[in-house]
């Protein structure tokens, strides 16, 4: 019987770090997209000009950036949220053709606009006239942006292979809120068959130690591999794996918290145990007596 629950208990044991591992992908993965890539090509676009050198035998083409405006303004958490938004739209329209009715970019930026038109004129230091607003407004309309963007997303999903509407629907699955409500309610699940299981000595606590610090390590070292791969392969020297180290680290931490936990528990009950025992002895000595 001990035997049985010895292979349970490190059955689940290495699944709870498996779970673990995904949450942390879940809640990390499009951060590291938006904020990695998606965002600095952004920052790039807006504040890149382009000018000509007065070298008129070779034109060049140079770039002057100032990003610390527009640093301020994107990593807001409600532009942050847009592009989550339309990450999401872009994701979920290259698999699903019903997704496109919901991309309305002219609407969505003039919200964007008006609920934060005192913190925009704050950071750009331009007043925000409603003039001003119902031009870009109609701007945006004569330009059809959300009509060009959909038109994009069609033609480019009638282009993807097979192996890339996978690699879409993984995505799409990995960075799921239902994805993550499943892994914490299986993480609970797991710690609470684990209580039952090794519930003598505290031993179910060295357990669960054990699976975070494990699944810190190696969310710690895939951060830096994944960064090195990407930068190798893929060309992209701005992917920020940063948040996997930051939660790996933070993972490592709670796990040796816990682990402290286990070891200061297990000393308090061996201690309790020997007054007991020290008591019993006395009892019985003094009835002797």
């Amino acid at each position: 019987m001990n035997i049985i629950k010895k292979i349970l208990s490190g059955i689940i044991t290495i699944i709870l770090t498996s779970l673990i591992l995904l949450l942390t992908i879940n809640f990390d993965l499009k951060k590291i997209i938006v904020d990695g890539v998606i965002t600095e090509v952004i920052k790039y676009q807006i504040t890149s000009s382009m000018y000509k050198s007065e070298n008129k035998e070779k034109q060049k083409i140079e770039y002057k950036t100032d990003n610390e405006q527009i640093n301020e303004i994107l990593e807001s958490d409600e532009v942050q949220e847009l592009i989550n938004k339309y990450l999401d739209l872009t994701v979920e329209s290259m698999v699903d053709e019903d997704s496109i009715d919901d991309i309305n970019i002219e609407e969505d930026v003039m919200n964007y606009i008006k609920e934060n038109k005192e913190i925009l004129e704050e950071k750009t230091g331009v007043e925000i006239t409603d003039e001003m607003i119902e031009k870009t407004k109609e701007q945006g309309e004569a330009q059809e942006i959300s009509k060009s963007f959909i038109e994009s997303i069609k033609k480019t999903r009638d282009n993807l292979t097979s192996t890339q509407k996978h690699v879409l629907k993984g995505y799409g699955f990995l960075t799921s809120i239902k994805l993550r409500v499943s892994l914490i309610m299986m993480i609970i699940i797991s710690c609470v068959l684990l209580f039952i299981l090794q519930t003598k000595k505290f031993v179910w606590l060295k357990s669960i130690a054990s699976s975070t610090i494990t699944a810190g390590v190696l969310v710690s070292t895939s951060s830096i591999i994944v960064k090195l791969i990407i930068s190798k392969w893929a060309a992209i020297e701005i992917l920020k794996t940063s948040i996997l180290l930051k939660h790996g680290l933070i993972e490592v931490a709670i796990g040796i918290v816990i682990l402290v936990a286990y070891f200061i528990l297990r000393k308090i009950t061996e201690s309790q145990k020997e007054v007991n025992k020290d008591d019993i002895s006395k009892e019985f000595d003094i009835r002797e007596t």
